[in-house]
């Protein structure tokens, strides 16, 4: 299973930078983007992820390379979910 975080696509682009300058968070996207990771999603990447590092994840589950494993659950997520383990 692929387990995605924070995902960047035009629509939740679009929704940070509306709230982004009512929030403090800044005016341009460069601003605007590391405050509201810390504030919504604080990851160790300190980014939204991209579609393509989803769709990477996914590529490698249907590869040969991923024939051994089984039963995981593959967090694409930035570091934002912490593990006991």
């Amino acid at each position: 299973m692929v387990s995605p975080g924070a995902i960047l696509v035009e629509a939740t682009k679009d929704l940070v930078i509306s709230i982004g300058p009512a929030r403090g968070w800044g005016r341009s996207w460069d601003e605007i983007q590391p405050n509201a990771v810390q504030a919504l999603i604080p990851n160790d990447q300190e980014r939204f992820g991209e579609p393509d590092e989803i769709a990477a994840a996914v590529a490698y589950l249907c590869s040969d390379y991923a024939q051994y494993v089984s039963g995981a659950t593959i967090r694409v997520d930035g570091g934002l979910i912490r593990s006991a383990f």
